[in-house]
């Protein structure tokens, strides 16, 4: 009785690597593929499941402040625009501020007796010093200064009618009086005023500096 020969495969040994058996790895990494023509292909291995991306994650800026909500902010301040250096006097007058009135203003800046030191006795006189400090000259006539003791007129000076100029500064001595130019000096305390203008002949700015005070005693 003939037997056929059938030919096998020897499996393989411990250790024994199957690249010896005429296989090599796929460079696909999907297993291995036949490297003898004619043998058959290995089964492929299970697909892999490719990789979902994975999304950044975000990271805050170091020393990001929490957010606090929407914030305002009102509306920008312009400074007003400076006319003279720091430090310096303003040489411009605010907006809206009228400017001086043109015009003689006359001021009286020092009421005094002469002689300077009274005692009982002594016939004095009364003098005023009046300056214009307006911007046009005082009309010409009498500045009509008056001197009056406790509010009583006691003497007055009139005769000089000179115009007086923008800056410009007399003496007034007085001239007359109801009775005298002079006074005679008695025991008290007086209040001696000088007003200058008053008949409030000439128009000026202000009216509040046509006066001057002095006080003395007689002893």
């Amino acid at each position: 009785m003939l037997i056929p020969l059938v030919a096998t495969r020897d499996a393989p040994t411990a250790g024994q690597d199957l690249a010896g058996r005429g296989r090599a790895a796929d460079p696909s990494g999907g297993g291995m593929v036949p490297a003898v023509p004619g043998d058959p292909p290995a089964a492929p291995g299970p697909a892999l499941a490719p990789l979902s991306p994975v999304p950044p994650r975000a990271v805050p800026p170091t020393g990001a402040l929490p957010t606090e909500g929407p914030r305002t902010t009102g509306p920008a301040t312009t400074p007003p625009p400076t006319t003279s250096p720091p430090g310096a006097p303003a040489t411009t007058r605010p907006a809206g501020t009228p400017a001086p009135p043109a015009g003689a203003d006359l001021e009286v800046t020092e009421v005094s007796t002469v002689p300077d030191q009274l005692a009982e006795g002594y016939v004095a006189t009364f003098r005023a010093t009046v300056r214009n400090v307006g911007t046009a000259a005082s009309p010409p006539g009498s500045p009509d200064i008056v001197f009056l003791l406790d509010g009583v007129p006691v003497s007055w000076s009139r005769s000089d009618t000179s115009s007086l100029r923008p800056g410009e500064e007399r003496l007034y001595v007085a001239d007359g009086g109801p009775v005298s130019a002079t006074w005679t000096a008695t025991r008290g305390r007086y209040r001696l005023v000088a007003i200058v203008d008053a008949g409030d002949r000439i128009a000026e700015p202000s009216e509040r500096n046509n006066s001057a005070t002095t006080a003395f005693r007689i002893r």
